[in-house]
């Protein structure tokens, strides 16, 4: 059975064959007027819906690429932008770049010429955030260790010194403090930005890490070597990574283990009796100086089915060799 709008079709077909012909070129040049119109209606509509949407379309490409960029190095301490740490990240309209080295490609440097000021910012850890340090010495000494110009940072940590020479050093000390020492650079729309750490402070952040003793292929040695797969959880199956964090004295010997990262009593345990056992570490250095760092390592039980209970294979390849920035951070 037709449909009604078939059937109304074929009566206006009908319908136009019975016009008289000068009927009928009204009726279609009547038509095609009306076809075009519609046409250019639609084509306005494409236009008025697909440019938003197409606009809609291009923002989200940008923002993603935005967000998928990643941080500037400049804006890094250790890993974590100094926001997170709750430390500015500009000073009167200068990027503030922390943890200075003169290897860091990022850092823009300018020559220096005697009677140039060398500035910066200083800050300390005080009742658990990072504030400016304020009445910090700051000093330029010579080759011979003789202090040629001295001076003291302000409410805001910030400090200018004039330079003599700019082959000698400058060195910023506090009592309680680590002392920081560097050579001279001035910088081009940066400012120096430096973290005073008291001086039995255990740290994250380190410009130098804590090695073990020929480094990591070394530890992964050490582990293997030294590890005694719990009879009991051999023969449960029981296996998995723990991980192990602990501290690197200035000394270079580890103190304060702990299990970060808990799989089974025995294997935690395990792990804790392998860490116990090594040897002096190479300790951290922060700008030269020794400091107490927090280390974090994975210590890995695998089973080996192929072979009969005894001292399982370690797999050690994901060793840490930077500390971890943030010890709940347990993704290897």
């Amino acid at each position: 059975m037709k449909q009604l709008e078939d059937i109304i079709k074929d009566r206006l077909d009908d319908y136009e064959l019975k016009l008289p012909s000068m009927d009928q070129q009204s009726f279609w040049s009547t038509k095609a007027v009306r076809e075009r119109a519609a046409k250019r209606r639609r084509s306005y509509l494409g236009v008025a819906v697909g440019l938003p949407a197409a606009a809609a379309i291009l923002c989200g490409v940008l923002l993603s690429i935005h967000l998928m960029k990643p941080t500037e190095p400049s804006k890094i301490i250790g890993g974590i932008p100094p926001s997170v740490m709750g430390l500015p990240e500009s000073y009167n309209d200068l990027d503030i770049i922390y943890n200075l080295a003169s290897e860091i490609p990022e850092l823009s440097q300018l020559p220096v010429s005697a009677g140039d000021c060398v500035t910066g910012l200083i800050h300390r850890l005080y009742q658990d955030e990072y504030k400016p340090f304020k009445g910090v010495n700051v000093d330029e000494f010579d080759s011979s260790g003789k202090i040629v110009n001295h001076t003291l940072t302000d409410e805001n940590g910030y400090f200018s010194i004039s330079i003599s020479n700019p082959a000698d050093s400058i060195l910023i000390h506090a009592d309680g403090y680590e002392p920081m020492k560097f050579e001279i650079f001035r910088t081009d729309g940066q400012i120096a930005g430096f973290i005073l750490a008291e001086t039995d402070e255990v740290s994250l952040i380190v410009s130098d890490a804590p090695e073990f003793p020929g480094g990591t292929q070394a530890l992964q040695k050490f582990i293997t070597s030294n590890m005694e797969y719990p009879s009991d959880a051999l023969r449960d199956s029981i296996k998995g990574r723990v991980l192990v964090q602990f501290t690197v004295e200035k000394d270079g010997s580890i103190t304060d283990i702990e299990v970060l990262k808990h799989v089974h009593p025995l294997l935690d345990k395990e792990a804790v009796r392998i860490v116990s056992g090594m040897p002096r570490w190479i300790p951290g250095k922060h700008f030269g100086f020794p400091r107490r760092v927090r280390y974090t390592i994975p210590v890995t039980f695998r089973l080996d089915n192929s072979t009969k209970p005894g001292p399982a294979v370690t797999d050690n390849d994901r060793v840490e060799e930077d500390i971890l920035a943030d010890p709940n951070d347990k993704t290897f």
